[in-house]
Formats: C-alpha cells, sequence, structure tokens
C-alpha cells in the first residue's frame, strides 16, 4: 500500500469529487437530506416486503394477517421451514437498496454528477470484475466456514436443511443471490462508494481516507465483539483499497456477495435478531484477515502487471 502522506487523489475513483463536495457545511446537509431521504425509503420497502411476506404467509398456513404478523416477528421459532428464511433476506436486501440509493441519490443530485459515478468510473458498471469477485472468494469463504466447522462442529448448511424438498433448496439459494446481491451492492456503493469519494473530498491523506472507511464500516454492522471488530476493520481497509486499485466497486460488489452468500447457504440462514456474541477465536480471525490481505495483495499484483497502457483499455471490461 501506498504510503499515507500520498496524495489520495492519484487514484482516479476519488478525483470525481466536485468543488461542492467540499465544503463541511454542504456534506453535512447532504448526510442530513440523504439520511432523511434513505430512511423513508427504506420503510418504503420494508411496507412491501411486509404486506407481500403476511398475505403469502396467512394464505399458506390459513390464518388471519395478524397471526401472520406476529409469526414473521419471531425469527428464532422453532421448526422453521428453509423458504421462510426468505422473509429476512427479502427484508435485508430490499431495504438496505433502497436506503443506499436513495442516500446517494441525494447525494449525486447536489454534488451534481451521475449515481454511476459513485460506483465506477467506467463507461458502464463493469459486471465481468463482480463475477470474478464472486467467483474467486465464494471458494475461499467456503473453505473458511469447512475449517471452522471441523474446528467448532458446526450444525448443518442451511442447505442441507433436514426435510427440504430440491425445490424449496433452489427457491432459498436463488432469493439468497438475488436479496444479498442487493444488500452488497448497496454497502460498497455507501461505503467503498460514498464515503471514500467523500472522506477524499475533506483530506489528501490516502491512510485517512482508507482508515475513515474501515472504521464506519466496522461500526455500521454493530459487532463491538472484539474478532468482530478486527475483522471487519481488516475487511474494510481491505476492500477500500481494491476499489481504489480497480477503479470501482464492482470486484468488492462480487467478493462481498460471497461473503454472505457463503454464509446464508453454508452456515447459518439470515435472521433479523441480533446475534449472540462469540469469545474471539485467534485461529479464525487469522484466517478471515488472512484470505482479505490474499485478495487485496493479488488485486495489486495484476494491477501492477497491466502497466499504465492498459489501464484505460480495462475500464470497458
Amino acid at each position: 500500500m501506498a504510503d499515507g502522506s500520498s496524495p489520495a487523489g492519484a487514484f482516479p475513483f476519488l478525483n470525481v469529487i466536485g468543488a461542492a463536495e467540499r465544503s463541511i457545511s454542504r456534506t453535512l446537509a447532504t448526510v442530513v437530506l440523504g439520511a432523511v431521504a434513505g430512511l423513508v425509503a427504506a420503510l418504503a420497502a420494508l411496507t412491501v416486503v411486509m404486506l407481500a411476506a403476511t398475505a403469502i404467509t396467512a394464505r399458506g398456513g390459513n390464518i388471519g394477517w395478524t397471526q401472520a404478523i406476529g409469526r414473521l416477528m419471531v425469527g428464532d421459532r422453532p421448526g422453521r421451514a428453509l423458504t421462510s428464511y426468505i422473509f429476512e433476506l427479502a427484508v435485508v436486501g430490499a431495504s438496505s437498496m433502497a436506503a443506499a440509493g436513495a442516500f446517494t441519490a441525494v447525494s449525486a443530485r447536489r454534488a451534481g454528477r451521475p449515481l454511476q459515478s459513485f460506483l465506477t468510473i467506467a463507461p458502464r458498471f463493469r459486471w465481468r470484475h463482480a463475477l470474478v469477485g464472486l467467483l474467486v472468494f465464494l471458494p475461499v469463504v467456503a473453505a473458511e466456514i469447512w475449517l471452522d466447522g471441523l474446528a467448532k462442529g458446526a450444525s448443518p448448511a442451511p442447505l442441507a436443511t433436514p426435510g427440504a424438498s430440491g425445490l424449496h433448496r433452489v427457491a432459498y439459494a436463488a432469493a439468497a443471490l438475488v436479496f444479498l446481491w442487493l444488500a452488497a451492492l448497496a454497502e460498497e456503493l455507501l461505503f467503498r462508494g460514498w464515503l471514500l469519494q467523500q472522506t477524499h473530498a475533506l483530506t489528501r491523506s490516502l491512510m485517512a481516507v482508507v482508515a475513515v472507511n474501515a472504521v464506519v464500516f466496522t461500526l455500521a454492522h454493530g459487532d463491538l465483539s472484539v474478532g468482530g471488530l478486527l475483522t471487519r476493520l481488516a475487511m474494510g481497509a481491505g476492500w477500500a483499497w481494491v476499489v481504489l486499485r480497480l477503479d470501482g466497486v464492482e470486484f468488492t460488489t462480487g467478493a462481498h456477495l460471497a461473503n454472505n452468500l457463503g454464509i446464508a447457504l453454508l452456515a447459518q440462514p439470515v435472521m433479523l435478531a441480533t446475534a449472540p456474541s462469540q469469545a474471539f477465536d485467534p485461529a479464525s480471525f487469522a484466517l478471515q484477515i488472512g484470505t482479505v490481505a490474499i485478495l487485496a495483495l493479488a488485486v495489486e499484483v495484476w494491477v501492477r502487471r497491466q502497466g499504465p497502457a492498459r489501464r484505460l483499455s480495462r475500464l470497458a471490461i
């Protein structure tokens, strides 16, 4: 990584900011307006998901809407069918994308630049980068979960839920792919997109840009355990560096999806209940940090081998 004193403006992804974004007072106003817009959009998305899920649950269980809502709100109820977790997936994906999309739409409007500029400096979103990020990182996440399961004797993977039919497994996996993609894209848009660029608007220190991104990303997840804090700090810093080197969030969105998808398919289903704090596991921590470091290093080696002459040409890929 470059020295902390190096100007962050050396990275094209950060150079899209305009003069309006360098004003602290204007930035604060944007944050307030964007937060209000994001909250309203998230509530609207939640309402739509809740109405649809309640109707389906009431009809499937032949119960009233009040009972259906009560059932949906108890995430850790026993005997849940695999497909019932699609509700939580829809809540997370739809609300995250609605909130992040509305926030950055307000930011883009006030900055006078297109929303896509928070995602990439390429002419269009590079789906190939996202696919590579998914395919590269998913086996890594699967290996982490497998090794962790060997050490701790983990429960069967959600996809191996006893009694679930093949159709239900496919439906759950498809829903996880779609909704966790929305959630991953929302986080990358907000943290590795808007926040990276906005931090650079207020400082030229590369170290500050990456550090602020890692800290905010970590605190936003609300996991204050030692392992959770350190892992997300490293993940936030590593992914921020990858975004800067690849001039966009496409690859990290794919990697982020792989991380969430691997957990939802192989470790534990997404639930709205707060996960219990777990004791710090040095081996698990080292494994997760190591994979992020290897990923960032691999991207750095690839970028350096491309050379300046191919920098612009790869933006169209």
